[in-house]
């Protein structure tokens, strides 16, 4: 690839480490000359991924509606990170800036990066969308009287993916950032600063697109719990990529009208895997630091997936992705879904997400252990080592 950047065919590339790929940009002709290297398996246009059109906003005031939710105190996020890859952030909007783990740090080195215009500081210049979602998973009002998202206790980091497009090259830079977090200019990676949830609500309309999947089975592989919006499409079989993937955790809207239904057009699998309310629900927006805002869509029913998790985290952090999908799908409302269809159909999948529900069903494993190690005789021992097993994870000190 040096060979042909050198002699002009080649304007930029950048490889991946999240999928086996590199992104070229070129003249006509390296086409050709990419396809004829020995270690090229393929060549596949770069596909591009969007924000679904949704209704406009209309403007609200925190508590003002039925759908702000009363704080809830007990697990509520708190000492887990979700990551969003989204249009950014407004950070300092009252609803999510304490939340910020940026805020927290001081320094917005591993908790926000920018690979569409390198901007040092967390910004959202598209629709407010990203603070939208950030808040719909973990926003409260100013005094934090008021909860509109499920995980107000929740950190939030961020990537900042695109505007009104989101190129397959600044997802790929955001997922790597999600999986291994590094500083503003992408160097010296700290893969233990990690989110365990990603809020996606983006997607293609082409829901057979496979490029991002490897990105999401290399987060599955570290825990990472991938929360996907199915999109706004009516019809069935129009799930959008990369919602469509089975290992993606797709989430509709209980407004069916504006919901992409099943199945998946990738794989045929169920979809989605469970939906929420996305239909004139409150959100954070801007330009103001305290402005709210009614919104509808898939994009701010997805979070209450990403919130439901922190929450769950926050209860048990031995949870693997697969008894977090679980503890969602098996504890939902289904009622005013059985006429789309048996359990899990099409339309809303195992059904609506009950996060008190879900939080029940597992059992809380963040005790303290105390004691003195000794031997036969009730001698004390230094520096002994200690293992613990069960339901739980291991651990030794």
């Amino acid at each position: 690839m040096r060979g042909l950047a050198a002699s002009v065919q080649v304007s930029s590339y950048q490889p991946f480490w999240i999928v086996n790929a590199i992104y070229v940009e070129g003249s006509p002709g390296s086409v050709t000359a990419i396809a004829a290297l020995p270690q090229v398996a393929s060549l596949e246009a770069a596909p591009d991924f969007y924000f679904a059109p949704e209704p406009a906003p209309a403007a609200s005031q925190p508590g003002s509606t039925a759908y702000a939710m009363p704080h809830v105190p007990a697990y509520s996020g708190r000492g887990i990170t979700i990551g969003s890859i989204d249009a950014g952030a407004l950070y300092t909007h009252e609803a999510i800036s304490r939340q910020y783990r940026g805020a927290q740090s001081g320094s917005q080195d591993y908790n926000w990066f920018d690979p569409i215009a390198h901007s040092p500081m967390p910004v959202d210049n598209y629709l407010w969308h990203g603070t939208r979602t950030i808040s719909r998973a973990l926003g409260r009002n100013a005094d934090g009287s008021v909860s509109i998202g499920l995980a107000p206790e929740a950190n939030w980091i961020s990537c900042r993916a695109g505007t009104s497009t989101l190129p397959s090259y600044a997802i790929l830079s955001c997922g790597q950032f999600m999986l291994a977090p590094t500083n503003r200019n992408g160097g010296i990676p700290r893969p233990e600063l990690r989110p365990q949830v990603v809020s996606n609500s983006y997607g293609n309309s082409d829901g057979t697109i496979t490029f991002l999947n490897p990105m999401i089975d290399n987060w599955i592989n570290a825990g990472i719990f991938p929360s996907f919006s199915v999109g706004n499409h009516s019809g069935t079989g129009v799930v959008e990529s990369p919602a469509s993937y089975h290992r993606a955790f797709a989430v509709g809207s209980v407004d069916l009208d504006n919901s992409a239904k099943g199945p998946s057009p990738m794989d045929g699998s169920i979809k989605p895997e469970v939906a929420s309310l996305g239909s004139q629900v409150q959100a954070a927006t801007g330009p103001g630091e305290s402005d709210y805002a009614i919104v509808s869509g898939t994009s701010y029913s997805q979070p209450d997936a990403a919130g439901t998790v922190a929450r769950l985290l926050s209860k048990n952090r031995s949870l693997t992705v697969g008894q977090l999908e679980m503890a969602i799908t098996s504890t939902t409302y289904f009622t005013s879904c059985a006429n789309q269809g048996p359990q899990p159909n099409n339309s809303c999948g195992w059904g609506e997400i009950r996060n008190v529900q879900a939080l029940n069903s597992v059992a809380a494993l963040n005790g303290t252990l105390v004691g003195r190690v000794t031997d036969a005789g009730g001698n004390g021992i230094a520096a002994a080592s200690v293992r613990v097993s069960g339901a739980g994870s291991l651990s030794s000190m």
